[in-house]
């Protein structure tokens, strides 16, 4: 028969290795868990009440302290800012990029920091009841976003996104300069004269795909035409050109060159002109002068 003081050293022996595998196991899963597992940093807070003083400082004049904007053609005209979709006022404020009725005004020199912005628009957003919010821009591959950059994009921005005159005749600007975030508003809402592209007609994917494109464009190297070099593509295209161009000249000089000259009036060309006799028969003809 088995006494107790045996049966609790059985126990303690089975239940010791037990816990040493439980203890083993959590050690190796706060070992093995992933660096980013940390909590994320608190998003920074805006200033709302910052934003309303700089609003009136820098918008209220064209814009009205309300919002409601100024009517007319005068130098602070400025339309009505509510209701409007908030990335398009996030972009304007962004980009510092606005229809200004007379230009001769001239745009504000100072620029806002990018903690004014967000509470200018934070305050905009709820006292001009602003619709939507700033689209948040997912990672990009600028190698998928070559082909919808060329298609939608390059023939107003050209394919180095510095900037040229749509189909209609009005003036793209450069790109190159903008943020992948204000990228993808002017893509959602169609600035000015620019069209806006739809999820239907671009995805979140692909408007991300474009921003990081665009990105590369600006990292890019000039090449010595002066273009950027995208891909290696256009660049050589404009070299092939350029190549043909040169060869198309020199041909042109060597056929001039070749081409006969014309004689003056009254001179026969030269194959026309009186032969001096060679050999026995100029011998002849001397002597018969003689």
């Amino acid at each position: 028969m088995t006494s107790p003081d045996r049966r609790r050293q059985r126990r303690g022996g089975t239940l010791l290795p037990l816990l040493a595998l439980v203890a083993g196991c959590v050690g190796l899963t706060l070992l093995v868990q992933p660096a980013d597992a940390a909590p994320a940093p608190e998003p920074a807070r805006v200033d709302v009440a910052a934003g309303a003083s700089l609003y009136l400082r820098y918008c209220g004049l064209c814009h009205a302290n309300d919002g409601s904007g100024v009517p007319g053609t005068g130098a602070a005209a400025g339309p009505d800012l509510r209701g409007l979709p908030v990335a398009y006022v996030d972009l304007t404020i962004r980009t510092g990029r606005m229809p200004i009725v007379h230009p001769e005004v001239g745009a504000i020199e100072e620029q806002l920091t990018a903690d004014e912005r967000r509470a200018v628009v934070a305050w905009m957003t709820d006292a001009f009841d602003l619709e939507g919010e700033i689209p948040e821009v997912l990672p990009g591959d600028p190698g998928r976003g070559q082909l919808p950059w060329l298609t939608n994009c390059a023939p107003c921005h050209s394919a180095a996104g510095q900037g040229g005159i749509s189909a209609d005749g009005s003036l793209a600007p450069d790109v190159t300069d903008v943020d992948p975030t204000g990228i993808v508003e002017a893509i959602r809402v169609g600035p000015f004269e620019m069209p806006q592209f739809g999820d239907e007609t671009l995805s979140d994917q692909e408007a991300a795909d474009i921003a990081a494109y665009v990105e590369e464009l600006a990292a890019a190297e000039p090449t010595p035409l002066g273009l950027t070099d995208i891909g290696r593509v256009y660049a050589g295209a404009a070299t092939g050109v350029l190549a043909l161009v040169v060869v198309g000249a020199l041909v042109l000089v060597v056929r001039t060159r070749r081409r006969p000259a014309v004689p003056p009036p009254g001179v026969p060309p030269a194959e026309d002109a009186p032969r001096t006799p060679e050999g026995p028969a100029a011998d002849d003809d001397a002597g018969a002068r003689t």
